[in-house]
Formats: C-alpha cells, sequence, structure tokens
C-alpha cells in the first residue's frame, strides 16, 4: 500500500480545513487531502475508490457526518472514518462508533488526531492484509478442490475402464466358474468406482454421504446379478452417517461381498425372501453394520470364516481394515455383524462440525 495517505475530508469551513491539514504536517504525514462539503461531491471523490481515510465534520450545513458515515460502509466495510467535529454530544458519539465510525477527535483536541490517523491506518493495513491472505488461502483451496475432483473423476474412469477389460475377458471365458470369478471382480471394482463418483459429486470430498452411496451400491448389485424382485427383496436401513475414503472403501466392500453371497446362494430354486442391509450408530460412535438374509442359511457344522473362500477372505481382512469385529450366525438364514470405530482423525472433525453447528443455533 502507498505511503501516501489519500483523505476526503467533509468539512464546510476552510479555516478548520487549513488547520486539520497543518496539524498532519506538522507531525511529518505525507498525505493528499481533497475538501468537500456536501453529498455530491463527497459521493463522487468515494467512488473513485481512491481513499485510504476519511475525516468528517459531524454536522454542516447541507449534509451531516452520520450520513456520510453510512454512505461509506455501505461501499467501504473497513474504510477508516474518523469524525473531527466541534461539537459532538456522549450519545452522539456512541451512537458513530456503533455505526462503524473508528474513532472521533474534537477541534480544540487536535494533539489527538495524528495518533488516531497513525493507529487506523496501521489496522486499516492490517485488515487489508489478512483479507489478502485469506482470498489467497480461500483461492488456493477452491484450486485444490478442482484438482482433487479431477482426481477423483479420472480414479473412477480408470476403475471403469479396468471394469470393462474384465467384463471383455470374462467374454472369452467358457467355464462358468471361472466367468464368475472375472464378473465377481468387476463387482468389486464397481463398488469402488462408485466411491469416487459420489466423492466427485459431493461438495464435500473429505466426506462421503454413505446411505446415498448404500443405495446406489444396492442398485448395481442387483443389476449385475440374476435377482427376481418378485421373490428376494432387499431392504436398508442406513442412518445418515458420513466416512472418509479410508472408511468408505473397506464398508462399502464389505457390503458388495456379503450382499453378493445372499443374491448368489440364499434364495435357491426360486426361493422367496429378504436381503436386509442396516447400518447403525451407537451412542458410543461406534458404527454397526449388518448385513443378514432368511434363506437357506448354512449347517451348523460349516464354518463360514474357515472355508477360506477369497470372499470371506475379504471379509475378514476389510473388518481388521476398521479395526472391528465381526460376528456371524448360519441358522434361519445368514446375519454379518461388523462392529467399528470412526478412526480418530475424522471423529474430531465430526465433533468440530457438531460443536459449530451448535455455535450457529445458538
Amino acid at each position: 500500500m502507498n505511503d501516501i495517505i489519500r483523505i476526503i475530508h467533509l468539512e464546510d469551513s476552510t479555516l478548520d480545513a487549513e488547520l486539520i491539514a497543518a496539524t498532519l504536517t506538522g507531525e511529518g504525514l505525507e498525505f493528499l487531502i481533497e475538501v468537500t462539503q456536501d453529498q455530491d461531491g463527497f459521493v463522487t471523490l468515494l467512488d473513485r475508490g481512491e481513499c485510504d481515510l476519511i475525516l468528517a465534520d459531524y454536522s454542516l450545513p447541507s449534509f451531516d457526518g452520520m450520513t456520510a458515515l453510512r454512505l461509506t460502509r455501505q461501499r467501504f466495510a473497513d474504510l477508516p472514518f474518523i469524525f473531527v467535529t466541534g461539537a459532538m454530544g456522549e450519545e452522539s458519539a456512541i451512537e458513530s462508533l456503533r455505526s462503524g465510525a473508528t474513532d472521533y477527535i474534537f477541534k480544540h483536541r487536535l494533539q489527538r488526531l495524528v495518533p488516531a490517523v497513525r493507529r487506523a491506518r496501521a489496522e486499516y493495513q492490517e485488515r487489508i492484509a489478512t483479507r489478502r491472505n485469506q482470498e489467497r488461502i480461500a483461492a488456493s483451496l477452491r484450486e485444490k478442490e478442482v484438482l482433487l475432483k479431477e482426481i477423483h473423476h479420472r480414479v473412477k474412469n480408470n476403475l471403469q475402464i479396468i471394469s470393462s477389460l474384465l467384463n471383455l475377458q470374462a467374454i472369452s471365458v467358457r467355464d462358468p466358474f471361472d466367468r464368475q470369478l472375472f464378473l465377481d471382480s468387476q463387482q468389486r471394482i464397481r463398488a469402488m468406482a462408485l466411491i469416487h463418483e459420489k466423492l466427485y459429486q459431493s461438495s464435500d470430498m473429505s466426506v462421503l454421504d454413505f446411505s446415498d452411496y448404500v443405495r446406489s451400491l444396492i442398485v448395481n448389485v442387483a443389476r449385475s446379478y440374476p435377482l427376481d424382485s418378485r421373490l428376494v427383496r432387499i431392504e436398508s436401513e442406513i442412518e445418515q452417517v458420513s466416512f472418509d475414503i479410508d472408511t468408505a472403501i473397506p464398508c462399502g466392500l464389505i457390503i458388495n461381498e456379503l450382499m453378493t453371497n445372499a443374491v448368489k446362494y440364499a434364495f435357491p430354486e426360486e426361493r422367496e425372501g429378504v436381503i436386509r442391509i442396516e447400518l447403525i450408530r451407537d451412542g458410543y460412535g461406534v458404527n454397526h453394520l449388518v448385513v443378514a438374509d432368511n434363506g437357506v442359511g448354512v449347517s451348523p457344522e460349516t464354518d463360514l470364516m474357515a472355508t477360506k473362500t477369497l470372499g470371506m477372505q475379504l471379509v475378514e481382512m476389510l473388518t481388521q481394515q476398521l479395526d472391528g469385529a465381526l460376528i456371524w450366525q448360519g441358522e434361519g438364514g445368514v446375519s454379518f455383524r461388523i462392529s467399528f470405530p470412526l478412526p480418530r482423525n475424522q471423529q474430531t472433525r465430526q465433533k468440530e462440525g457438531q460443536s459449530s453447528k451448535s455455535s450457529e443455533e445458538s
């Protein structure tokens, strides 16, 4: 900012204007001052946008300082505005400060003028520097958000390409079992791609609206496998929770794996039933994910976690990745319950968000 202070002086007395200019000169301030005494002249000077400070008399024959203050604040929220007046009552002085005046000086105490100008000038420069830093930070954040969106978009596209390649490869595989392995891997990749798609579409890319994601995932799984909706119904009850990507991906893959197993094996020979997906968060901040069906179930002698199929290995590995615990039962259908806490960093973010929301509401 220029060292020369550009001042608009609202004053109808030529003598007082000269005295104030002499006071500023005597203290070594470098300034350019333009004097006006009516509203049209004041607005013209103000609208140039070339002012660093306003000095204003409180009362003028055809204009008044409070109106000048209001006009100034409508255009410039931070511009220093100092009343320099011969008479101002205590109530008027308080009102002026409440309305946005920086300070007020009485003309018979002009020795206070230069310190007030220096202080107002320094505070104004500091506010401008702070605002510029904030604008630079905001611009940098916007740029990073654009780049992050682009990353999610490209990851989603690359995963979709991999999914398409697997599909092409599956077409050339003759063995039904081997072909199904390709299709299962393709669905897992789709589950991950869907997370990046949702984050790309989200206004807050740090967390994912998990209930919205699960609804889309259910549609994807139902389309990928032969499922007669007239016989098998899919129900979901997902609390309005948000996960970061490190929690969303393993949790989404678990749901994909367990739901896929239910669709493939729980209802043979046109058996009717329900697949249910639940996610609730208890009062201790622990998430409880349940994927269950009322299908054929498994025999009491069978230990699904000991079968070492790829799907069960994935579920076990992903549960460990979430620092969770898995419980399952196979009578009257199969039910899996995975309980896991939020990571510490996301717990901190959610507490800060709740605290901020409470502050706004209060």
